[in-house]
């Protein structure tokens, strides 16, 4: 029996993008849409401006993010398919 590895230089792309704001209605959903598209496995945002620390699953994606209680600043990583399974854990600074 064959054990499953994963390659983690086979056909996986990283990128980072500057969005100006994640916080309003539908954004979220329209990014994990566009990185599944550009076929985007773990993509980094600056100024996501989602006010606190926390972690969603929005679609196939988990969206970890970073920030303030104001809409000023922060940051988030999106991790889709195979990255999302492969998260241990997680901790905001």
């Amino acid at each position: 029996m064959r054990k499953w590895y994963f390659n983690a230089c086979s056909n996986r792309r990283i990128a980072t993008w500057n969005v100006m704001t994640l916080a309003c209605t539908g954004y979220q959903v329209a990014i994990v849409r566009e990185a599944a598209r550009l076929n985007l496995g773990i993509t980094g945002i600056t100024e996501a401006r989602i006010p606190g620390s926390d972690s969603c699953r929005v679609e196939d994606a988990i969206i970890l993010h970073s920030s303030g209680e104001q809409h000023t600043n922060g940051v988030a990583l999106i991790l889709r398919p195979p990255f999302d399974k492969a998260l241990i854990s997680w901790q905001p600074i």
